[in-house]
């Protein structure tokens, strides 16, 4: 079993990986509130790559989590987070949102939620967005148990 809390204790980077080998990606590596969170290709899977790469922060709460990317101090968020709209673009925000992470099927992968709103972080098909491309858009849309486009899974990175 993954200890997420030892995991953000020890400051492990990481990159969260979808269904299709995506990892979640800042586009661009953009510092900015707002800027754009995709699911891409893993750029190297033994470098560490900006603009995936994730680590855990503790929250008050046990249990819940920030996540956030330590080059640029920016922390998972959507598109309308703040005022808790649903069906979000994920985003990039210099507030950081609160997520939970939930076992799921198969073991070691997780539905990541957004506290306040409970809308799961989804990665969509390739199929569903555009035939011959390397990225996805990833949003927030209501958890669906068992579903494959909202599982995630930990990639510790060096």
């Amino acid at each position: 079993m993954v200890n997420l809390t030892a995991i953000a204790l020890a400051g492990t980077l990481f990159s969260m990986i979808d269904f299709q080998g995506h990892a979640l990606n800042l586009l661009f590596g953009q510092p900015n509130d707002g800027t754009v969170v995709i699911g891409e290709n893993m750029l190297d899977p033994v470098e560490v790559e900006v603009d995936q790469v994730w680590a855990l922060v503790a929250t008050t709460t046990s249990g819940q989590f920030t996540i956030m990317n330590p080059f640029n101090n920016k922390s998972l968020s959507y598109a309308g987070g703040l005022v808790q709209l649903t069906h979000a673009q994920a985003t990039v925000n210099s507030i950081p949102r609160a997520f939970n992470f939930i076992l799921a099927a198969p073991p070691q992968t997780f539905n990541i939620l957004d506290v306040d709103s409970g809308m799961a972080l989804t990665a969509w098909t390739m199929s569903s967005f555009r035939a011959g491309g390397d990225s996805t858009p990833v949003t927030y849309e209501f958890l669906e148990l068992g579903a494959i486009d909202q599982m995630w899974t930990l990639v510790t990175r060096s």
